[in-house]
């Protein structure tokens, strides 16, 4: 039983991370420091993770997702790292940098993933979906 409850507790705790991030994300896009938004995300996830994110958008999309869950162990968590992605894609400058259209391939690649994956439809995961798809077909 205590096993249990420290895996539930590390569960928590990621999603805590998660959730913080997402809001210092909005915080900062809301402040008008979108430039420091990559920077964040970056830091954040390297120190909690061990990953770098930067380098992580651009492996292939099954290496990507191997290398989330190892990271990431609920469909939640992950839900929560595409909309990182996707805040960040949409946040960057300039408009056309391969950066960008990278962080947002892998939020579309995440939900799509997740979308098909999933035991539960997600009206709000589709919505994310369609708008991530708007966004890259007026980029490219």
């Amino acid at each position: 039983m205590p096993q249990r409850d420290y895996l539930m507790q590390q569960i928590e705790e990621m999603g805590y991370f998660l959730a913080s991030l997402i809001r210092r994300i909005l915080k900062l896009k809301d402040d008008d420091k979108e430039q420091e938004i990559t920077t964040a995300l970056h830091d954040s996830i390297q120190e909690k993770l061990s990953f770098n994110i930067d380098e992580a958008i651009l492996i292939e999309n099954e290496a990507f997702w191997d290398l989330i869950k190892g990271h990431l162990t609920t469909e939640n968590h992950m839900e929560k790292m595409a909309e990182l992605l996707m805040l960040a894609g949409k946040s960057m400058h300039p408009v056309l940098s391969p950066e960008r259209i990278s962080y947002l391939e892998k939020s579309l690649f995440m939900y799509t993933h997740l979308q098909e994956t999933s035991t539960n439809y997600s009206f709000e995961r589709r919505d994310k979906i369609l708008e991530i798809q708007q966004i890259l077909r007026s980029l490219i």
